[in-house]
């Protein structure tokens, strides 16, 4: 993939670097890079599609990449509401 490529060229230019993940992607491809960026966007529906319910199970994704990278800002996105806020 290009990732490695996008990531330096953004870094080079002085702007921050956000790396987002949809919920069918295993977290290790996040990780991977996880040193390099300074935002972790998980997705927690499948981008393109509204009106879906939060993946609750895309939050052990969070807690991994919290465990790894305590200081990381990570964010989540999808189905994010009241009833819902306390998983996320």
């Amino acid at each position: 993939g290009i990732t490695q490529e996008v990531i330096d060229k953004i870094k080079a230019n002085g702007m921050k670097v956000g790396l987002t993940i949809s919920p069918d992607t295993p977290v290790e491809a996040m990780l991977k890079y996880a040193d390099q960026i300074d935002v972790a966007l998980i997705m927690t529906v499948y981008p393109g599609k509204g009106g879906q319910s939060f993946i609750e199970h895309c939050m052990s994704k969070v807690r991994a990449i919290r465990a790894a990278y305590p200081n990381l800002d990570i964010e989540v996105d999808g189905g994010v509401k009241p009833q819902t806020i306390d998983m996320a």
